[in-house]
């Protein structure tokens, strides 16, 4: 049988005597009322958090999409036509053709992170691959998780500065004009400046399209 310790008798908890008072129905009811209450208490406060959730997501895509972005111009335009509409006002729209998402100027926006899972192997052995929007995109890919990497992971706040560097690194040799030429496409040192005044189509336009379980990134010179 349940039973409590009767508090109103003394400030010990029990009657005066010492005995353990069996409950009646009435404390039964009460002690059921509260019970319930609390978890109304508990169900409301975690509905709230999740709508808190839900609605601090929103704001932060809405404010990151809207990052200002050089409008596209000149040679660079009819290149990125061919798959990615664009806007009245010179911009790239969000989703190319193949529904992923465009970002233009991605190495001069704010950093991100995120993973492309995808099963490989005879016997289905998963692999992921780590990118950021810095250099050439993958930081580190790896199997079953973060503690097995085949390219040494790194977190996010180290992998935004190391990729362009010790990531994966292309390097052009040729001749144009005449005249040889050597190019590193999605070099830190040739990245817009999304904050300044200055003209900058002498400077190459990088495009990501992220999907989702693949990315593209490109370097148009």
């Amino acid at each position: 049988m349940n039973s409590y310790q009767n508090s109103h008798a003394s400030g010990s908890g029990t009657s005066g005597a010492g005995e353990t008072v069996p409950l009646t129905e009435d404390d039964k009811y009460v002690h059921f009322e509260v019970s319930d209450r609390k978890t109304t208490i508990v169900s409301r406060f975690k509905f709230l958090a999740g709508l808190v959730a839900v609605a601090g997501v929103v704001v932060a895509v809405a404010t990151y999409s809207g990052t200002v972005s050089a409008p596209i111009s000149g040679q660079n335009a009819s290149i990125v036509q061919k798959d990615v509409a664009v806007a009245s006002d010179g911009k790239l729209k969000l989703f190319d053709s193949a529904d992923r998402y465009v970002m233009e100027d991605f190495d001069a926006k704010p950093t991100f992170a995120s993973f492309l899972p995808s099963v490989a192997g005879v016997y289905g052995k998963p692999v992921w691959s780590f990118y950021v929007n810095r250099g050439q995109g993958i930081a580190s890919f790896g199997f079953k998780s973060k503690e097995y990497p085949i390219l040494e992971f790194n977190a996010a706040n180290k992998a935004y500065q190391l990729t362009p560097y010790i990531g994966f690194r292309t390097f052009i040799k040729g001749k144009r004009g005449g005249k040889e030429f050597l190019s590193e496409p999605f070099s830190p040192a040739t990245s817009r400046n999304l904050e300044s005044s200055d003209d900058q189509s002498s400077l190459p336009k990088r495009i990501m399209f992220v999907g989702t379980n693949e990315f593209e990134i490109r370097d148009i010179d």
